[in-house]
């Protein structure tokens, strides 16, 4: 009798543990569930994704190096785009605006309510401009014209008109038109070679032209 009394207890006791082992929070549960994976087709997509997403920033990298466009409104309301290099002043974009006949004789580029200086250069220039005609009676365009002296590969001087506000690309394609100025050549003030940004208002009135020889610095024909 004693010994079935005591195997009762242990029955009882062993239950009321395993109740408490399911009921009590916090308990550890010999059963767990194992963490979610990522399931192999989904590894993938994200792989191509990540691939993906490097190739386009590549992409978007080299499409920045090329050229750039700008967007120009001409007198009629038209909008024409005109592809332009970083490094390119408003003076070379005037020439070849007036040889596409988009800019007319006389006429300027504004961007908002500034008229954009010749030697600006497309890089400090918003991507769209307009074209503009000063009004008669308006304030003069030019100043008055200045003579220039330009000494050829032969040592021949010749006399050139030309305004302040000229930079040296314009007149680089004025020497060249008359045959002044050969393919190749450059500009020299003194000991320095002139660069296209620069104004007549920064340069004396006795320049050179210089070829430059193959591997060598520029030369002049004494």
């Amino acid at each position: 009798m004693g010994s079935l009394v005591t195997r009762l207890r242990r029955e009882t006791d062993t239950g009321v543990k395993a109740s408490h082992s399911h009921n009590v929070p916090g308990m550890r549960s010999d059963h767990h569930q194992p963490e979610p994976l990522l399931m192999p087709e989904l590894q993938t997509q994200v792989s191509v994704s990540t691939a993906t997403g490097e190739k386009d920033n590549e992409d978007a990298k080299e499409v920045c190096l090329g050229p750039r466009q700008l967007f120009v409104k001409d007198l009629h309301g038209n909008t024409r785009c005109v592809d332009v290099q970083e490094e390119t002043t408003i003076a070379e974009l005037t020439l070849q605006l007036e040889t596409e006949k988009i800019l007319p004789p006389g006429g300027s580029l504004m961007a908002g309510s500034k008229k954009l200086k010749k030697t600006q250069l497309m890089s400090e220039v918003p991507s769209n401009i307009e074209v503009v005609l000063a009004l008669c009676g308006g304030a003069p365009t030019s100043s008055k014209p200045r003579q220039l002296f330009v000494k050829d590969l032969h040592g021949n001087t010749r006399c050139v008109d030309v305004q302040e506000e000229t930079t040296i690309a314009e007149l680089t394609l004025q020497l060249e038109t008359e045959k002044i100025l050969p393919p190749g050549g450059s500009l020299m003030a003194g000991s320095k070679k002139l660069k296209k940004t620069q104004l007549m208002s920064e340069v004396p009135s006795n320049i050179e032209v210089v070829l430059a020889l193959c591997g060598g610095a520029p030369t002049s024909s004494k």
